[in-house]
């Protein structure tokens, strides 16, 4: 299954190791990036009430060969 990505998005792991002092340090080179028409592939639904719209997805970000799980209001499905 395939999606889109429904904006330009940022996400960051926080580490405990990386909080000083309540401050946190972030490097840029390890955001999580997503751009407005990024073509990902879900690789898992979730459902769980504890996210926004009910349901969440496993996505595979090829940019950096990572997963991630996203809000499905942020992932548009495609038909393959």
């Amino acid at each position: 299954m395939k999606g889109i990505i429904n904006g330009n998005y940022d996400f960051m792991f926080v580490a405990r190791e990386n909080i000083e002092d309540g401050s946190v340090h972030i490097d840029v080179d390890e955001l999580i990036t997503f751009d407005d028409g990024d073509e990902v592939e879900i690789l898992k639904i979730i459902y769980n009430a504890e996210w926004a719209s009910d349901v969440a997805y496993v996505v595979f970000n090829p940019k950096n060969g990572e997963s991630i799980t996203l809000d499905s209001t942020l992932v548009e499905l495609i038909n393959e």
